[in-house]
């Protein structure tokens, strides 16, 4: 069965982790996945909507420190050096993500435990 495949176990348990982490915290059972995004993202560029803008990490303030900010709106003048995704195709991302970790978990059935 598909439930048996340890790929199909790894995926559900990992993400079982974050709905029951966010129910418990955050009032939602659901996850969210950015590095499967991002790397979709990098393949298909035409799944995500992005803006260009200055994005730096705060290295010295007090309660910020680590913090990444970003200047939308281009108040501080800065030039921008990211392209910041603002939305996705949720639905062909999704279809695509079960599509692959299907096709995966069916050719490697054997994959080890």
């Amino acid at each position: 069965s598909v439930a048996s495949n340890p790929i199909v176990r790894y995926v559900a348990d990992a993400l079982r982790f974050y709905f029951e982490f966010h129910a418990n915290y955050d009032g939602f059972y659901g996850a969210f996945i950015h590095d499967p995004l991002a790397v979709a993202a990098a393949l298909d560029r035409s799944l995500v909507t992005s803006q260009a803008m200055f994005v730096d990490v705060e290295t010295r303030g007090e309660l910020t420190t680590g913090m990444t900010v970003a200047d939308p709106r281009r108040l501080t003048g800065r030039a921008p050096n990211l392209d910041v995704a603002r939305s996705a195709d949720v639905a062909t991302f999704l279809d695509r993500l079960v599509e692959r970790l299907g096709g995966l978990a069916a050719t490697h059935p054997n994959v080890a435990r």
